[in-house]
Order: C-alpha cells, then structure tokens, then sequence
C-alpha cells in the first residue's frame, strides 16, 4: 500500500489515473483510498481493543472532499480506539444515482434554458447515443480514464478520428457540467489526427485555392446546370461564410446591403456586407425563390443539404480560400476577422461596435469581392 501525504490535488490525480490499488494518508493513520475499476472510495481501517480488524467505507472520492472525509476518518478511529465501536460500522456509503444518461438530459435542459443552438444540442445527444449507448445507464463516476481512452480508440477505428474526436469532447462537456463530479476522465484526452488528404502526386491536398485556381473554378461553377446550386456556391466564396449557416438564410434576413443572421457558430447575431457582384447573385436568386428560403431545394429541411460537386472545390474549402485572398488583400487586419465573424483578440474586440464601422466594411467587402470575383469575359 502507498503512502502519501494527501492534498486536494493528489487525490484528484488518483482518482483521475484511475490506478487500482491502496492510497495510505502520510498524515492520518488508518485513513486511505482504494481504487478499483469503477471507482475511487475513501476508507478507514484500524485494530479495535479486542485486535479485532475493523474497516468502513467513508465515501467516494467524487462525491466529498478530502477536508471532510479525513475529519469523519478522525472522528471513527477516535470512537474505535475509545472502545465506542467494536464491531464494523454498517453505515453504507451515500450513492449518486446519477446515470450517464441523467447527465446528458441535465446537459441538454442548461443549453436549452441558456437558449444555446437546439440542432446543436440534438447533434451531442445523438454522438452519445450512437458512440456511448451502452454507457447511459452506468452512474458517471464509474466511468475512468482507461475507459474512456478505450472507446476513443474504438469509435477512431470505426468511425475515424473526427467522429471519435467530437465524441469525447461532447462528453467532456456534459460531464464537466455536473458540479459533484471532482474529476472529468476525458480531461486532457490526446485528440486523433486526421490522416492528410493526398492528390495523385501524394503531395498534401491545400485546404483552400489560389488567386491562380479561382479563373477555373469560375468556370466550372458557371457551367452548373442547377441554378440554385451554382449561385450557392459563387456566395459562399464572395462571402466566406460557413456552408451551415448559408444554406439556411431566408429572404426576410436580407436587406439592400446587408443579410443579417440572427444568430452564428459563436452564439451571436451577424451583418453580412454585400458586395455588387454578391447583389447582383441575390437578384438571381430571387427569380427561383418560393419567397422564404434563398436556396430552396427538395430536402427535408426545405434547403439545400449535401452542397458536394464532382471534381469542384466547394463546401468549407471556399471559406478557406476567402480568408487566404483576404491576408493579401488591402484591407484592414481588423476586417479580414469581422467579415467572417471572427473574434478581434484583446480589449479591441470587446470595445469595438460593428455598426460604427459598417460602411468600412461594405468597402473592403468590395476589395475582396474584386480579387475573388472573376467575370466571363476574364474566363
């Protein structure tokens, strides 16, 4: 049995390692934890007058703190060498009956009472459900580390590492959500890498284009057949916006130079600026509206869904080309981040207001539309 001066920290590390064995207190005689593979428990043990082996389970290690399990460890070993206790104390632990699943519907009631993104929160239950269906009735504290590194593996070898990554992270959350739980098993958990995307060279594929690669792009996107289709993708690119977010936008959030969403990834309303050529694919679009969706398509949403192309760069990889034109464009560093609703770092960013600076956007909206937006003639 280990013996170790206890402090909040250390009994934190043990329970987080998980490591099944005997922690003795340096400080408190008789006074340890016990690990095994579904929990961390504090425990006293000692001799009675009668050389009788009295030993009692305090509580779990998640569920009080070490100031207060010593003190009760105290207190029983004070009564046992006294003569007040010789037999073993029956007095059974207090139990959490909080399940896996306990937890995620608690998790979910907070977004939603915080009034965070419904799909969203719908997105994490079904990762749990899918990846950790078979965790939901487990009570949260007999979930370790070893378990939890187990699983990220597994789903990493079945569903790839994105699907494994998102997982944790999700349980993360719900799990650092509840306040008795004294350690989280999924923190600092070694994320997977993704393997790189090669082309036929086996060079690594760029996330994004080229000025040099937006002259055909153009042309191939031109030369799409769904109109719908085609004018998503030529704003996405002019727009940098996430492919989630513009696929959803509705007529009634567009105004002459702007389209307002009311909220985006980082929980907050956005002014998107439109440029000319950005209006003049609105004023398109219009013509083929049903009046509500600006790309309505035949889906179960009413818009587009799967915005794929064969052998067209689309989807994010648009977001990424508008912010690598936009580090060579002239235009203020400030704007580069606020036309996709990136966060200004430092005091700057909390102090600023978008609508004072809104026309200055509009013109650097038209300084990237200019090096992004290539017309017929020039293709």
């Amino acid at each position: 049995m280990n013996r170790i001066r206890f402090t909040d920290a250390k009994v934190r590390d043990i329970a987080a390692r998980g490591v099944p064995g005997r922690y003795r207190d340096d400080k408190t005689r008789g006074f340890f934890i016990e690990v095994n593979r579904f929990s961390s428990s504090y425990k006293v043990q000692t001799t009675s007058k009668t050389r009788k082996t009295l030993r009692h389970t305090i509580g779990r290690v998640n569920e009080m703190t070490l100031e207060a399990a010593r003190q009760r460890a105290e207190q029983l070993l004070g009564q046992i060498h006294s003569g007040d206790l010789v037999s073993p104390v029956q007095l059974a632990p207090a139990k959490s009956a909080m399940t896996l699943e306990d937890a995620v519907r608690a998790f979910s009631d907070e977004r939603k009472n915080a009034r965070r993104n419904a799909v969203h929160t719908g997105n994490i239950q079904a990762n749990i459900r899918n990846h950790l269906g078979d965790w939901l009735s487990l009570p949260i504290e007999k979930i370790t580390r070893q378990m939890v590194l187990d699983r990220h593996a597994r789903v990493g070898e079945r569903s790839g590492p994105y699907a494994a990554n998102h997982t944790m992270k999700n349980l993360r959350a719900v799990l650092n959500a509840q306040p008795d739980l004294l350690s989280n098993p999924v923190r600092r958990v070694p994320w997977l890498v993704p393997p790189p995307k090669l082309d036929e060279h086996g060079h690594e594929l760029a996330k994004g284009m080229s000025l040099e690669e937006l002259p055909e792009w153009w042309r191939e996107v031109k030369g799409l057949t769904n109109p719908v289709r085609r004018s998503f993708h030529m704003l996405q690119l002019l727009s940098g916006m996430r492919a989630g977010h513009l696929k959803a936008a509705r007529w009634a959030w567009v105004h002459p130079d702007y389209i307002h969403f009311p909220k985006l990834k980082a929980g907050r309303p956005f002014k998107l600026p439109l440029s000319a050529p950005m209006r003049a694919i609105l004023e398109e679009l219009r013509k083929l509206s049903d009046g509500q969706l600006l790309f309505p398509a035949a889906s179960k949403s009413g818009h587009l869904f799967d915005v794929r192309e064969d052998a067209l760069v689309t989807g994010h990889a648009l977001r990424h080309t508008y912010v690598t034109v936009a580090r060579a464009a002239p235009i203020p560093d400030d704007h580069r981040r606020l036309l996709v609703d990136h966060t200004i770092p430092g005091i700057h960013g909390q102090y600023g207001r978008l609508d004072a600076v809104f026309p200055e956007l509009l013109k650097s909206q038209e300084l990237m539309s200019s090096a992004l937006y290539f017309e017929e003639s020039s293709i």
